[in-house]
């Protein structure tokens, strides 16, 4: 047992004792009454008044009951609790992961009834140890050790925040972590730990010499508690106080298994447009093998299902990055194409089921996947040339309805190309640059080859350099998807540099600056290379031709042609939408709305895409190339979809690495399993019953 205020309890006690007994010292003074019989005066009178000092003490219940009660009051006072196990004292900062693979069920039951989230074991358990810290003291602060336990609560996934700031009100700590919600998204473990580090006590001291204040590195920040899976990434660059104490609380079960889906992809084919490849991969963490049946949805109806079996993970022996042997599992990964028709546009989604009749998905975020498919079309295509043998022939190849080959000369007495082609390819010119242009070029898609696009945002020539090469290229970008790029080499090169804060993307590079770039507007899509391809070696590269494709495609569509650029959760989008457009609303799979200011270029910055669903983007005003009309908004759609192999791998993790340095992970409910129980509440309520019992033998003696 343990007294938080012992000192205080002393001082009360000293004043109040020899204050009750200072009243029973009084002696009676009476005056002399005629009466019939003295037995019953005496009965009524005895020890019930006093007003003359120094009587003789005699035993009395009255006195004992009221020492009784003075003294449990007293012992209150001091706050005496019977130790538990317990956190350490000071200060703690609890962070909870509100990751993908914080929503897995653990506990699911042979009837297949759902057992807790982990996210809300975390919470409970979070809940525990804020339970047992120490609260401030009666009447704090006015002696004895009344200082209190501080805590403070951050949430994270991919972001982190901070839900209450340090605190000793144990209220205000239950409600946020009680507020904590799930996301979709990835965890990553170093912001965290840096806004916990930011909260750290500052130091200062005066320098000697001038009397001035010199800041000091900041103090330890306490105990810092991680309730996570360990399904974390990061942890290395962290920069921690040396006493700083970390404590990972493991949530979930380190043998759990888990089938989902980690990669999704259309594509139309290069010469029928109309035929669609779905590629699904899928991964396996079960150490048993598993039946999956793969089932596809065009616009929410079924189109096709296929069984796969995948074989089961496997745990293997490696090495980290700091030479130190330890087992990884390996899981097993598998897949399927699908084949379908489809011109139109449409929504695609996979989604798996258990063909095994086992337990039910304890994780189901990855079960599904979602990507967005325009519509096919054969392009129409102006070449403005005066004769490069490399952009007739690769033009000539793809499967486009025409191709228009036209002198500089010739395309300038066009007054308005777009009204007969899809997307015009410049070869060594440009065009007059019309008023307000953001690139210099009119509205359209351009692809432009030997040639720098200038106007406000567009691009600034740094001159001809020397032979060079293609070092590093965008893959996911949709011009270069599926190309390497390593073997191209180019004898006169061209660097550009891009405006700062403009719309241009580097997507490929060389070591003297950027070789190929897109510049995106609301209704203007280019794609320069500003050397020439006559004066390299990519011109008898097959990817070439595949680059063609991609190219015209994505300036004539605003997409590859293939599924439109899909995003993960907790990603930011920055869509362009048609000049004049103020302001658009982002529509969540749930169906909520928010409001997304667009700036006058027409870019929208949208967040919010926490959970994996389809959402869309709809405004009031003109759709662009690859937008829908909607009872008369424009909207267009994309696709938030986990496809991370790392959240799907669901098995807690033993260890958590933060600095090279492996935490075990406390699974029992880490240092605060049971809190300390507080006695001085039941003291009081002691205290409350004597004085009832005192009142009534008072009552009793005035009524004999």
């Amino acid at each position: 047992m343990t007294w938080l205020t012992p000192a205080l309890a002393g001082i009360a006690a000293a004043i109040a004792i020899p204050s009750l007994l200072l009243l029973y010292f009084l002696k009676l003074r009476r005056r002399d009454v005629e009466i019939s019989s003295t037995l019953l005066w005496k009965k009524a009178v005895q020890d019930l008044q006093a007003n003359a000092p120094f009587q003789k003490l005699r035993r009395n219940i009255l006195l004992l009951l009221q020492l009784l009660a003075l003294a449990a009051v007293l012992i209150a006072l001091a706050q005496p609790q019977f130790e538990g196990e317990r956190a350490t004292r000071g200060r703690h900062a609890i962070i909870i992961d509100r990751g993908a693979s914080m929503r897995t069920l653990d506990g699911i039951d042979g009837d297949g009834l759902p057992g807790v989230t982990r996210l809300e074991e975390a919470k409970r358990r979070a809940i525990e140890l804020v339970e047992s810290l120490r609260e401030p003291g009666i009447l704090s602060g006015f002696g004895g050790d009344s200082s209190a336990d501080e805590a403070m609560v951050v949430a994270f996934d991919n972001t982190a925040e901070v839900v209450q700031p340090f605190t000793s009100d144990r209220s205000l700590l239950r409600a946020a972590i009680e507020s904590i919600e799930p996301s979709d998204a990835r965890s990553l473990i170093d912001e965290p730990l840096r806004l916990v580090r930011a909260q750290a006590p500052r130091r200062t001291r005066v320098d000697e010499r001038d009397g001035g204040i010199v800041e000091l590195p900041p103090d330890s920040v306490g105990t810092i508690h991680v309730y996570s899976d360990g399904g974390v990434e990061g942890g290395g660059e962290v920069d921690l106080h040396p006493e700083d104490v970390i404590e990972y609380v493991a949530i979930g079960d380190e043998d759990a298994g888990n089938v989902g889906i980690t990669a999704i992809d259309a594509k139309r084919q290069l010469r029928t447009p109309e035929e669609v490849s779905i590629l699904v991969g899928l991964q396996s963490t079960a150490m048993a093998e598993r039946t999956v049946a793969v089932e596809l949805l065009i616009d929410g109806v079924s189109a096709a299902a296929r069984s796969v079996t995948l074989p089961p993970a496997e745990m293997r022996s490696t090495s980290d990055e700091f030479g130190r042997a330890q087992e990884r599992l390996s899981p097993a990964t598998g897949g399927l194409e699908f084949r379908i028709e489809r011109a139109r546009g449409a929504t695609i989604e996979a989604r798996i089921a258990d063909g095994s009749g086992l337990a039910p998905d304890a994780f189901d975020r990855d079960d599904r996947a979602w990507v967005v498919l325009p519509g096919a079309k054969r392009l129409r295509l102006a070449l403005v040339t005066r004769g490069n043998l490399f952009l007739r022939e690769g033009l000539g190849a793809l499967p486009v309805e025409r191709v228009e080959v036209f002198t500089p000369e010739g395309f300038a007495g066009i007054r308005d190309p777009f009204a007969r082609f899809d997307a015009v390819v410049l070869d060594g010119w440009l065009p007059e640059p019309p008023e307000a242009a953001p690139f210099g070029l009119p509205q359209g898609g351009w692809l432009v080859f030997d040639a720098v696009p200038a106007g406000p945002e567009g691009l600034t020539d740094l001159g001809a350099t020397g032979p060079t090469e293609i070092v590093d290229w965008f893959r996911d970008h949709p011009t270069l998807r599926g190309l390497t790029l390593s073997g191209v080499s180019i004898f006169e090169g061209r660097p550009v540099e891009l405006p700062e804060g403009g719309a241009g993307t580097v997507i490929a590079s060389t070591s003297e600056g950027p070789a190929i770039v897109a510049l995106d507007s609301a209704r203007t899509r280019v794609v320069c290379v500003p050397w020439s391809v006559a004066e390299s070696t990519w011109g008898l590269d097959p990817s070439f031709i595949v680059f063609l494709g991609q190219a015209v495609r994505y300036v004539a569509e605003g997409g590859p042609g293939d599924a439109l650029r899909a995003s993960r959760p907790g990603d930011t989008r920055i869509e362009v939408l048609p000049r004049g457009v103020e302001s658009a609303q982002l529509v969540k799979p749930d169906g909520e709305r928010l409001a997304i200011p667009v700036d006058p270029t027409g870019r929208a910055v949208v967040g919010s895409l926490a959970d994996a669903g389809l959402y869309a983007l709809r405004w009031d005003g003109p759709p662009g190339p690859a937008d829908e009309s909607v009872d008369g908004d424009a909207r267009r759609r994309f696709a938030v979809s986990l496809l991370d192999g790392g959240e799907s791998n669901i098995r807690t993790a033993a260890t958590l690495t933060i600095r090279a340095n492996e935490i075990e992970g406390a699974t029992a409910g880490g240092a605060a399993a049971r809190a300390p129980k507080p006695v001085w509440p039941w003291l009081l309520v002691g205290a409350l019953a004597i004085l009832m019992v005192e009142w009534y033998v008072y009552n009793r003696k005035v009524q004999l």
